[in-house]
C-alpha cells in the first residue's frame, strides 16, 4: 500500500522510496481499489494491479518485493505473492487478522479452515469453527500467528527486529532472512537525530514525557488502558 491508505507500512514505504528510487528502477503495484497515491508518491511508477499485470511477458521475469502486514489492505499482496513468490518485507509477525478476513470477507470459510488446519492441526480446525460463528476471541488470533503460509511461499524475507529474526528462522532455516531495523535512512536526510530539534518542529514541549504508540489504534491493543495506567502515574 501508500499514502494516503491508513496504513503504518503505506508510511514506511514512501520512507523507503527515494533510497530504492536511487538504486534501482522501480514501479509500484497497488491494489484496482486503491485511492490515488498522494505527496511525495505521486511522482513515482505506480501501476494498478490489473494493469501491471496485463504485461505477461513483464509480469513473468520482473522480480518482487512484497510489503506483509496484518490488515486486509494487504490481501491483493498475499495473493499476488501466492502467484508470483518472492522477497517479503514482514512487517508483522501476526498474521492472523489478514487471513481472517482474506477468507472470510469471500465467504470461503472451507478456505480458512483448511489453512488453519495446515499450519495448526486439530487446534487450528476447531478454531475456524469457531471463527466461523465468530464466537472466537482475540487471544485464539494471536496464537494463530499465520505467518508461516507468507514465509513458505517467500525467495527471502526482510523483517525489523531479532525477535522476529529467530522467529522466522526457527519456522523457515532455510529461508534467506535479513534485519533491517526500523526507521530505515539511507541518507540521514529524513531522520532528525537531535531530540530537541524534533520537539520543537512538532511544537511539543522539550522537558514533557511522551508515550508514543505506533500503528493503528485498534481494540487489540488496549489503548484505553494504557492511557487509564499512564495517568495514574505521578512524577
Amino acid at each position: 500500500p501508500m499514502p494516503p491508505t491508513a496504513s503504518g507500512v503505506a508510511d514506511y514505504v514512501d520512507e523507503l522510496a527515494p533510497a530504492l528510487g536511487s538504486c534501482l528502477s522501480v514501479t509500484y503495484v497497488i491494489s484496482d481499489d486503491a485511492p490515488d497515491p498522494e505527496g511525495s508518491m505521486s511522482g513515482l511508477a505506480v501501476q494498478r494491479l490489473s494493469e501491471w499485470r496485463s504485461d505477461k511477458e513483464r509480469d513473468r521475469v520482473t522480480p518482487r518485493l512484497y510489503h506483509v502486514g496484518n490488515s486486509i489492505v494487504h490481501d491483493y499482496i498475499v495473493r499476488e505473492m501466492f502467484r508470483r513468490p518472492g522477497v517479503v518485507v514482514l512487517h508483522d509477525m501476526v498474521l492472523h487478522h489478514l487471513f481472517e478476513n482474506l477468507t472470510q470477507t469471500e465467504d470461503d470459510s472451507v478456505s480458512f479452515r483448511g489453512l488453519a488446519t495446515e499450519y495448526y492441526g486439530q487446534n487450528g480446525a476447531e478454531f475456524a469453527d469457531l471463527a466461523a460463528q465468530e464466537l472466537s476471541g482475540d487471544a485464539f488470533r494471536f496464537g494463530l500467528t499465520f505467518s508461516a503460509p507468507v514465509l513458505q511461499n517467500a525467495l527471502g524475507v526482510i523483517v525489523h527486529s531479532f525477535e522476529s529474526l529467530y522467529r522466522v528462522s526457527d519456522m523457515c532455516p532455510d529461508l534467506p532472512a535479513q534485519r533491517i531495523p526500523m526507521p530505515y535512512s539511507r541518507g540521514g536526510t529524513r531522520i532528525i537525530s537531535d531530540t530537541r530539534k524534533a520537539r520543537e518542529q512538532l511544537g511539543i514541549d522539550t522537558e514533557r514525557i511522551v508515550f508514543v504508540a505506533l500503528g493503528l489504534v485498534t481494540v487489540q491493543k488496549r489503548v484505553d488502558l494504557l492511557i487509564t495506567a499512564l495517568a495514574s502515574i505521578r512524577m
